[in-house]
């Protein structure tokens, strides 16, 4: 058994999705959370996207397209005594480029955004909560 990648405490590593020989996965620390990759064969290591407001999770990815979830907080005022509302949407994004790609679905607020799956036209994500799970697609 070999290790591929860590992360150092208290931070948490997510689960892995490979496309040919490139390894996609979440880091989530205290102040950042980011996708990286890695090359099996070369061993060359990146960051994809990294964000210090917005928790990444369960990326998958097809050529040159990475779909993940992104988790974050809602707009607050000024004079706010309970917790922002989550808001939670299935991204794409084009690797290479910048920025986080564009939102594909969102979901009711009742659900959350789970484990995902990407091809060559649709991102699908499965639906945890209130109603009991249900796996959905969207265009890409």
């Amino acid at each position: 058994m070999r290790g591929v990648a860590s992360a150092s405490r208290p931070g948490q590593i997510g689960h892995p999705s490979l496309d040919g020989g490139r390894l996609f996965y979440t880091v989530s620390k205290r102040h950042v959370n980011s996708i990286k990759r890695r090359g099996l064969r070369s061993g060359e290591r990146g960051t994809v996207l990294r964000s210090r407001t917005a928790e990444l999770l369960n990326p998958s990815v097809n050529g040159r397209h990475l779909l993940y979830v992104r988790v974050s907080r809602g707009p607050e005022p000024p004079l706010a005594t309970h917790p922002r509302n989550l808001i939670q949407a299935l991204m794409i994004k084009r690797i290479g480029h910048r920025g986080p790609g564009r939102r594909i679905y969102s979901h009711s607020p009742d659900r959350n955004l789970w484990s995902t799956s990407l091809s060559g036209r649709r991102g699908f994500v499965t639906l945890l909560g209130r109603g009991g799970p249900k796996i959905v697609s969207a265009h890409r």
